[in-house]
């Protein structure tokens, strides 16, 4: 078995480090390799000098800011091309608490299912459940979070999606349906690389057992998150959605954004999802207008 850690830094090298050391404690005896794609506006010293210690750790500087999709997509490429059978996309404000990375990976290898993901807790309440897996309505355009399973049980659940933030895919997903599409460059593109993998016959699925804490919310601002998921929205459902689901999601966004400026007495949300509409129209992708939130 030969398994690809995929790790995105982006200005936050001491939240990288403690992942990468809970990778490194957590993830033994199997042969794995990590990608550390780092989209930083500059080199960390700190992070350098940590990354320098460890043979299994190749770091790799992006002159530009890629985005998830981008980012995680320059590690993939480098994992296909050194011939990993597994590839993990693990976000850097995420710890291992124990061997979930190792026991999904040998639960998965003889199954049919070819993108597994862990259950997600909360790091500041590692009992509080944060997401797993969603099952995803693409004519409703609704979602319904899976938040009761038996945990104490080994068994693999299926869903339509699994949260980004890790996903353990097998190599033949990659070589039959592409990588993530990088016109999402943040948010939405787990729940589309999903939904196409699905339309492909792969199978989705977490590990009821899994494990891992995850610091959210500690990736982006609000503002600029409301720009790019109403841009990504608007995107994931004309690929996949209905009439409907389309109608549903943007008026959702809409009341959204502008309860967001009441509470905060601040334009800018209602400012970022029209702008997300304007990019999606103009097939403004990928960076689209994220400097105007900088």
């Amino acid at each position: 078995m030969k398994l690809a850690i995929i790790i995105l830094n982006y200005n936050q090298s001491n939240l990288t480090i403690l992942c990468l050391a809970s990778i490194l404690y957590y993830t033994k005896g199997i042969d794995f390799k990590i990608f550390l794609v780092d989209n930083s506006d500059e080199i960390s010293l700190k992070l350098s000098e940590y990354v320098v210690k460890y043979s299994n750790i190749d770091y790799i500087k992006n002159e530009n800011n890629l985005g998830f999709t981008g980012g995680n997509n320059v590690g993939i490429r480098c994992a296909l091309k050194e011939g990993f059978e597994y590839i993990a996309l693990i976000n850097n404000d995420t710890e291992f608490v124990d061997d979930s990375l190792v026991r999904t990976i040998n639960k998965i290898r003889d199954s049919t299912i070819a993108i597994c993901g862990l259950a997600n807790y909360y790091f500041d309440n590692p009992t509080e459940l944060w997401q797993a897996g969603l099952k995803y309505n693409l004519t409703k355009g609704s979602t319904k979070i899976i938040t009761e399973f038996p945990v104490s049980q080994n068994i693999l659940i299926p869903v339509d999606s699994i949260p980004g933030s890790s996903m353990i895919i097998k190599r033949s997903v990659f070589e039959k349906i592409g990588l993530l599409d990088s016109r999402f460059f943040a948010y939405y593109e787990d729940i589309e690389f999903c939904i196409r993998a699905k339309k492909n016959n792969f199978e989705v699925a977490f590990l009821s057992s899994s494990k891992i804490l995850h610091k959210v919310g500690s990736s982006s601002n609000s503002v600029f998150k409301t720009y790019l998921r109403t841009r990504n929205m608007l995107l994931f459902n004309f690929k996949f959605g209905s009439h409907y689901s389309l109608i549903k999601n943007l008026l959702w966004f809409l009341k959204s954004s502008t309860i967001l400026s009441l509470k905060n007495k601040n334009w800018k949300f209602i400012y970022a999802f029209i702008l997300g509409c304007y990019d999606f129209i103009k097939k403004k992708f990928e960076k689209g207008s994220i400097t105007k939130f900088h």
